[in-house]
């Protein structure tokens, strides 16, 4: 692909690289998409791409079909307990389901889901000592 100033809008362009640009401009041509808007923070990009032929090439197979996750994080440091109900790998839990305690000085705070998913990884165990933000499950949200 060659890089053509001219052809796209909304520029300045000044944090986002000219790779990041071209992959993005590749993987929405690849899929089919007739128009991308890239932002970060200030900067914006926008690109109107003409007709393209959907690439099924392994680059970019599952780039769009791929599950989205959500990772149910830590708030507060402590050791963390479960709640009532032990959250298992592969069970269904709806956003604001508890999870599990973190508790530090006698004092517990719930950890709770944040969307409906199916918990795909659970990285804690009863007991185990937990900083602020660490992840402790993650779900699958598709």
């Amino acid at each position: 692909m060659r890089w053509e100033p001219s052809r796209y809008t909304d520029i300045p362009v000044d944090d986002l690289s000219r790779d990041e640009i071209e992959y993005a401009l590749k993987v929405a041509r690849a899929r089919g998409f007739n128009s991308v808007i890239l932002k970060l923070g200030e900067t914006s990009f926008s690109a109107t791409l003409g007709e393209a032929e959907i690439d099924e090439s392994p680059e970019f197979a599952g780039v769009a079909s791929q599950p989205k996750s959500a990772t149910v994080k830590s708030p507060s440091v402590g050791y963390f307990r479960p709640g009532r109900t032990v959250v298992e790998v592969g069970q269904l839990v709806s956003a604001g389901d508890l999870m599990g305690e973190i508790v530090a000085l006698g004092i517990a705070n719930d950890v709770t889901a944040p969307s409906a998913g199916k918990v795909s990884e659970k990285l804690v165990s009863d007991g185990d000592a937990v900083e602020f933000g660490q992840a402790l499950f993650t779900l699958e949200t598709e």
